[in-house]
């Protein structure tokens, strides 16, 4: 079986799109870089602003019309959209297969192999979102750099904002965890690691240990082949001190 994933979004969204081609490539499939090559299509959608949502569903309809050409044999969604909408997008959509939300992995992969018609999103409620430990990452390209994600969902309700209603609350990455990762990635030739997050200034406070995002950056940095780190997604209410020097 062929798959083809369409990313949109963020870089974090990047990062769980190669979290699902690692688990589809580990049962047997194939990952294509062209829709058109495709047996099955994935869209990882985003649902941040209301450009990011209609650019979602417009991605899905266009890449609908190979599935009605015969060109595709299913079409599924997932990410963000998906996860707040997914029944509602199964029910507006004929042309998708399934719906998924975030950490759906053995589910997508089922469906895939099955070629399933899904009729109800699978998909956990936000409160009940964990995070997934590292099992794997397929690697698409040979950019010196890659996006690391060390956190998901955010505790800041803004009124404006809907990450919590999608991603659910803050949740710190183990740190070895994020490190067997950074391994992999070096050991696959990258460089340069980009650090994502919600917010990578709160990263830590949650875990039990309490490691301070410094200590992060110390054992990253230690790796061999890592040559340069970058922090995006830094809240200037919650920088310190010792990172600053850090840095």
């Amino acid at each position: 079986m062929k798959f083809y994933i369409h990313k949109l979004g963020c870089p974090k969204n990047d990062v769980d799109a190669d979290y699902i081609a690692a688990r589809l490539a580990a049962d047997g499939h194939e990952a294509v870089r062209s829709p058109e090559e495709a047996d099955s299509i994935l869209v990882n959608t985003c649902g941040f602003i209301q450009a990011a949502k209609e650019e979602s569903v417009e991605a899905m309809l266009a890449l609908g019309q190979l599935k009605q050409e015969g060109r595709a044999r299913r079409l599924y969604a997932t990410g963000c959209l998906s996860q707040r909408y997914g029944d509602e997008l199964l029910r507006e959509m004929p042309e998708l297969d399934g719906a998924f939300g975030h950490g759906a992995l053995d589910s997508i992969a089922k469906a895939v192999r099955a070629e399933a018609k899904l009729d109800r999103a699978v998909r956990r409620e936000v409160r009940q979102l964990g995070y997934l430990s590292w099992q794997d990452r397929f690697i698409y390209d040979d950019y010196p750099y890659a996006y690391l994600k060390i956190s998901d969902g955010c505790d800041r309700m803004c009124t404006y904002c809907a990450i919590p209603a999608m991603r659910g609350r803050f949740r710190s990455r183990p740190l070895d965890s994020i490190i067997n990762e950074a391994r992999f990635l070096a050991a696959n030739g990258k460089r340069e690691l980009i650090l994502v997050s919600q917010e990578a200034t709160l990263y830590g406070y949650d875990l039990p240990q309490q490691p301070h995002i410094v200590h992060l950056l110390e054992a990253l940095s230690e790796i061999d082949g890592i040559e340069w780190l970058r922090l995006m997604y830094l809240y200037p209410g919650k920088l310190d001190d010792r990172l600053i020097e850090y840095m």
